[in-house]
């Protein structure tokens, strides 16, 4: 096997193995034979990039994981996380500014009336062909019932 086939497989093997595997299973995985599969696994076990432990008469083998990376990983979703909740203070801000201007807020209020009134009609079309009462199709959705008396 030349050297650059050999890293091909040493770096498909450690990729595969971020799961336990054993030899046969990784093998197979991998569409190669056990012997390639063995002498990639010996070597990392020898560089430390692969542990093992031997249950009953299986070899489990699994890549180790590096601190480093996992460190670089939590650090970058860390920043990640820390864009996205100033993207949405912004965008928080952004609404605050533009429900404060005069006249949003009833117009806001006179859409939601307008969708109140059709979701009532929508449901009294419903009720008519299901032979219900308005409030019992109201109940069924889950929509919020005001109690008139």
């Amino acid at each position: 096997m030349e050297k650059g086939a050999f890293g091909m497989l040493r770096d498909t093997v450690i990729e595969a193995l971020k799961e336990p595997s054993t030899l046969t299973e990784l093998a197979r995985r991998l569409k190669r034979s056990s012997a390639e599969v063995r002498r990639v696994l010996s070597k990392l076990e020898r560089e430390g990039g692969v542990c093992s432990k031997t249950i009953g008469r299986m070899r489990i083998y699994w890549a180790r994981v590096v601190v480093e990376d996992v460190s670089r990983d939590i650090r970058d979703r860390v920043r990640e996380l820390e864009e996205e909740v100033r993207r949405l203070r912004e965008e928080n801000e952004r609404l605050r500014e533009e429900l404060s201007r005069p006249g949003k807020l009833d117009e806001l209020w006179e859409k939601l009336e307008e969708w109140k009134a059709y979701a009532f009609k929508l449901a009294d079309f419903i009720a008519y062909h299901q032979g219900k009462t308005v409030k019992e199709v109201l109940r069924e959705t889950g929509a919020p019932l005001d109690e008139e008396e």
